[in-house]
């Protein structure tokens, strides 16, 4: 599924790319994916191995491009025991903020969440950063219909992280 946008004559698109090969590896357009997070420094173990990740054969992987080049992603997955679609990770590379790539990318990913027939899009930020990123992003999502949920330990007990939620 693609979504375009066109910007100043420019296209912001939205694909959905397959995580793995017919081999059951990671595909060329997923280690992109994982370039740019190393690029922008939001790479830590769970970007490098979603094989592992517990809900791993549901995740979603989108590139957000702009023209023909990469310039962000996200991964989500539907929960199958609620009404919550998840974007477990979203990122736009640092030379392409605040230029409205992300909130227009952010809605494509939500209609994602509509498709599944969730009534909630949640996200979480992990408490592994600066209290200047943390409060940064924050505030980006409150600015696009937030709202605080609350925190969480993740699964391994290791971080703790802020809930963020909105309705679809």
């Amino acid at each position: 599924m693609t979504y375009n946008y066109f910007l100043f004559k420019m296209e912001l698109s939205v694909k959905k790319i397959n995580i793995y090969d017919e081999n059951k590896n990671y595909s060329t357009q997923y280690k992109t994916v994982m370039e740019l997070s190393k690029k922008n420094k939001f790479y830590y173990h769970s970007v490098c191995d979603i094989k592992n990740w517990s809900c791993a054969d549901v995740q979603e992987c989108f590139h957000i491009n702009l023209d023909d080049k990469i310039i962000g992603f996200g991964i989500a997955h539907p929960r199958p025991d609620d009404n919550e679609y998840f974007i477990n990770l979203f990122c736009i590379d640092e030379e392409y903020r605040n230029k409205g790539y992300g909130t227009i990318a952010l809605r494509k990913i939500e209609i994602n969440g509509r498709i599944h027939k969730k009534e909630f899009v949640i996200v979480d930020i992990e408490n592994n950063q600066s209290q200047v990123k943390i409060i940064n992003h924050s505030l980006w999502y409150k600015r696009r219909g937030y709202e605080y949920l609350g925190q969480q330990e993740t699964e391994s007990g290791l971080l703790l992280t802020y809930i963020w939620g909105k309705k679809l």
